[in-house]
């Protein structure tokens, strides 16, 4: 997950080795034994994804 103050800077934070230099917050993991696993999951796993990574934003906002 890229979150970003434009689309912009969350695109070209998605096309680098370094997003975190061009985005405002960058989380990954992995999911599955394969390399595109992570292109079909069932909906509880993947909202279960994006609220770990919005929780992992929030608290950052709060030591800021």
């Amino acid at each position: 997950m890229i979150i970003g103050d434009t689309v912009d800077q969350c695109v070209e934070a998605s096309l680098t080795a370094r997003p975190i230099e061009n985005a405002e917050f960058y989380c990954a993991g992995r999911y599955g034994k394969e390399r595109f696993d992570a292109g079909y999951m069932p909906l509880e796993q993947a909202e279960e994804i994006i609220r770990r990574c919005v929780r992992l934003w929030r608290a950052a906002q709060q030591v800021t």
